[in-house]
């Protein structure tokens, strides 16, 4: 899996943390996108900034939480729950700062892992339900409604999902806590100050 970065714990180091001072000055949001093992660094710029709003996005993507993927990465269940512990924890400190809000994206990405032979459309949406339900429900239990907003992650989603699939998938498992305005309008419309 690519990293997307020279070393490692980038989000937490000083230098990032004193250049980020020119994002908060300016009164910007920041999109954090990191696979789950980088949570606990993102946790470091949350709390060194807490006037900035951060919108974390693709459910922080636990690379091979839905199946094996590559040669290290979700081989066993074993792997794959202890995977699923750390992420749930790591999202829940997030959740408890009131300047994060999460996104309902990504569901489709082929790093999650598991094999799909086609994009699923929402007519058949039920083969990724089940493996997305801890991921959605538990986003939903730590950021509430009004904290967290569906969004497309379209092209990358589309191998694995249909565009209308990916919000089904989402309204499918959260069922009556499902707030269609809240999740497709008003959240983003807020955070993002779209009048």
């Amino acid at each position: 899996m690519r990293d997307f970065a020279d070393g490692p714990h980038v989000l937490k180091s000083r230098t990032f943390l004193r250049g980020f001072t020119a994002v908060a000055d300016r009164g910007l949001s920041m999109e954090i996108w990191c696979y789950d093992h980088h949570l606990p660094d993102a946790l470091t710029l949350v709390t060194e900034y807490p006037e900035t709003t951060f919108v974390l996005n693709h459910y922080a993507t636990p690379v091979g939480l839905f199946g094996p993927r590559g040669r290290r990465v979700g081989r066993t269940a074993d792997q794959r729950a202890a995977q699923l512990d750390a992420w749930r924890k790591n999202v829940a400190a997030l959740a408890d700062h009131p300047n994060v809000v999460a996104k309902h994206s990504g569901l489709g990405m082929p790093v999650l892992g598991g094999e799909h032979s086609r994009p699923i459309s929402a007519a058949s949406v039920g083969e990724i339900v089940d493996r997305a339900a801890p991921l959605i429900r538990h986003l939903h239990d730590c950021f509430g409604s009004d904290r967290t907003m569906w969004a497309s992650n379209y092209p990358i989603d589309k191998p694995g999902l249909t565009l209308p699939a990916t919000l089904r998938v989402v309204t499918d498992v959260l069922g009556s806590d499902a707030d269609i305005r809240k999740l497709t309008h008003d959240v983003a419309s807020s955070v993002y100050r779209i009048g």
